[in-house]
């Protein structure tokens, strides 16, 4: 498995859509709405689709769903860094449109110098699952007898009266 030094792969970090980008939501918001959500002006947010840093003309559009407020979300935290307007526009470019990820997943690695979307984040099962398993096919015997005897310890040390407790 090609994986970097982080432990994800490429393909794991690979730049994704928002699971929300093309889905419409009951209640559409209003421009007025989305100018106070997110500080920003309806001006503001023409002149960002007039650089194509939008998908949408705030004034032209019929309806604001959840990809139209990620997108603004995004594209919002972009501009307020201290990067120009130049500088903006040239990441972008290598970001497939419309700009609807996530602003809390998805960020620019000046490092690798690219996009990168971290991983939806796995259960604490999954995630122990996934790492036995890599263990065992890198054959780390050792380190999964020492995971084995502290599990025993633990389970050792479990109280008795487990009221409360869920399964």
């Amino acid at each position: 498995m090609n994986k970097s030094t982080n432990g994800w792969s490429r393909e794991e970090l690979t730049p994704r859509h928002s699971s929300y980008c093309r889905e419409p939501t009951l209640f559409p918001m209003s421009l007025d709405a989305l100018e106070a959500a997110n500080c920003v002006s309806a001006d503001e947010l023409h002149r960002w689709h007039e650089r194509g840093w939008l998908s949408f003309d705030p004034f032209k559009i019929e309806r604001i769903d959840w990809g139209e407020e990620i997108e603004v979300r995004f594209v919002s935290d972009l501009a307020r860094t201290s990067l120009s307007d130049a500088w903006i526009g040239k990441l972008l470019t290598s970001l497939p449109k419309p700009y609807c990820y996530s602003p809390d997943a998805t960020f620019f690695s000046f490092s690798a110098k690219q996009w990168v979307t971290l991983p939806n984040k796995l259960d604490q099962a999954e995630l122990t699952e996934e790492c036995l398993a890599e263990l065992a096919q890198n054959d780390d015997w050792d380190t999964l007898e020492w995971i084995r005897d502290r599990a025993d310890e633990l389970l050792e040390e479990k109280p008795d009266d487990e009221s409360g407790a869920s399964e």
